[in-house]
């Protein structure tokens, strides 16, 4: 009961949508998590909250909306609490769960939580928002980085991300001694040339030296569009001065893709 009020809880307080909160207080009447309890303390665990993901999605079977997946890890992240340096933190790394079951609705014209697969790591306390921006500590290649995400409502006006930038030099006690890299479309160097000099995107590219680039990675359709990655190009919305000039792009046979890179 207590775990359920918790969840409940985190559940409002970070926005979730009245008829997913709905959802969630089924799951909490009806979903049994004595047998899962092993595989949601395991989801806690940075160390095996990778693995516990897995084997909860094949002990959940069937699970259409992913409302059973979303309770079982708001349960997990309600327990973690505590493990962070401020509720200010916490509540606004927790939000991606709101963030990602509206961004479905707007992609697809319905709530469903399709995001467990990456949101294991806000509730192990592996990605944490400071500000505008997400920082996850990974090894890549074998070597210790700070990972930055670039969340679907960040501002990327340069002093908010400056803000966050500084906000994560504290809060991570290593942060001069590793690397800081960014995977994203956002660094595409295929988008230069489609924004204007004094594009806010622009000023964030320039934070990074590009390490390699992926013209292959289409999900840059989801964020930019939100749609899903095989809508036809004709197809797409033409609501922004960006969605028009990359859909042109894409149009005369131009290839966004993505980009790593490594803050200067």
């Amino acid at each position: 009961m207590k775990d359920a009020l918790a969840a409940l809880e985190l559940a409002r307080q970070t926005g979730m949508p009245k008829e997913v909160l709905l959802a969630l207080q089924v799951q909490s009447e009806t979903l049994e998590l004595t047998a899962l309890e092993p595989l949601l303390s395991a989801l806690g665990d940075p160390a095996q909250s990778r693995q516990a993901y897995i084997g909860l999605k094949t002990a959940l079977g069937e699970d259409a909306d992913g409302w059973k997946m979303l309770w079982c890890q708001l349960v997990c992240a309600s327990r973690q609490r505590k493990r962070y340096e401020t509720d200010e933190v916490y509540i606004e790394t927790m939000k991606a769960f709101s963030r990602f079951v509206n961004e479905c609705r707007r992609r697809t014209g319905k709530y469903r939580f399709d995001r467990g697969w990456w949101t294991w790591r806000q509730v192990s306390d592996r990605v944490v928002r400071l500000g505008a921006l997400e920082y996850e500590k990974r090894t890549r290649e074998g070597q210790k980085v700070i990972d930055i995400h670039i969340p679907s409502d960040a501002s990327l006006v340069p002093e908010r991300v400056d803000a966050s930038l500084e906000e994560a030099r504290h809060y991570f006690d290593d942060s001069a001694k590793i690397p800081w890299t960014c995977d994203s479309w956002l660094l595409s160097p295929a988008l230069r040339p489609l924004l204007p000099k004094d594009s806010n995107i622009r000023a964030f590219q320039d934070r990074f030296a590009i390490l390699t680039t992926d013209k292959t990675d289409d999900e840059f359709i989801e964020w930019l569009y939100q749609r899903p990655v095989d809508t036809p190009i004709h197809s797409l919305p033409g609501q922004t001065t960006l969605q028009r000039a990359v859909q042109c792009f894409l149009i005369q046979g131009g290839k966004i893709g993505s980009a790593l890179g490594v803050l200067c």
